[in-house]
């Protein structure tokens, strides 16, 4: 059987385990569940998952929360987290978790305060995967642009960027001016990156208006 039916077999037959993943990887706790009974309860449960089956689930909630994640506007959650929570339930998710290096190829952070830790793990989980890298560039009146520190982690893997999105933010307390090339002045360090297998950039505007050329697109 082709790898499509093999997913869709394996999701018709543990349809339970599924919801009960998913609502795990959104919990704010890492088990889960509501008390110390309804965790070991969900736990039991999914231990009854063979480990590819298992394989299969977690690259469906990995799909799920990495889609959710490029088109929401807070970035709250990265994908990476959720899957990190999924490793810390038991033996047996981390041994999943971290011998599919496909659940860590989305390198991204929250708004303003990226866990480096997170994104240093995943640049070294995901292996040689292509890779999907969301980087924000703040725009201040006052003190400049520049970009966050996932730009500094994931530049040394410039060459296994697949996707990127460059979000611009303007700090609500300093509205800047754009006449004068301020948006783009943070983008110095995405000069000269050799990026070869390159294949999508997004660039998500969130001020009113950016009509400065990017010119590190050149």
């Amino acid at each position: 059987a082709s790898f499509t039916q093999r997913f869709f077999d394996t999701l018709k037959s543990y349809p339970s385990e599924c919801a009960l993943i998913t609502s795990l990887m959104k919990s704010p706790h890492l088990g889960g569940g509501k008390n110390v009974d309804d965790r070991m309860l969900g736990q039991r449960r999914i231990t009854s998952v063979p480990d590819d089956a298992l394989a299969m689930i977690f690259e469906l909630v990995f799909s799920a929360s990495r889609i959710e994640y490029d088109v929401e506007v807070d970035h709250l959650q990265p994908p990476a987290l959720s899957i990190l929570k999924l490793s810390h339930i038991n033996r047996q998710f981390r041994c999943v978790s971290l011998s599919n290096p496909l659940l860590w190829t989305h390198i991204s952070g929250t708004v303003r305060r990226p866990n480096i830790g997170l994104v240093n793990a995943c640049l070294k989980r995901s292996r040689s995967q292509p890779l999907t890298v969301h980087i924000h560039l703040d725009v201040d009146a006052v003190y400049g642009s520049s970009c966050d520190g996932v730009l500094v982690a994931a530049k040394g893997q410039a060459h296994r960027w697949r996707t990127v999105y460059v979000t611009f933010t303007c700090l609500p307390d300093n509205p800047p001016d754009l006449s004068d090339g301020l948006a783009t002045r943070g983008l110095d360090a995405l000069r000269n990156i050799s990026t070869p297998a390159l294949e999508h950039i997004v660039l998500d505007n969130r001020m009113k208006a950016l009509e400065d050329e990017l010119s590190f697109l050149k």
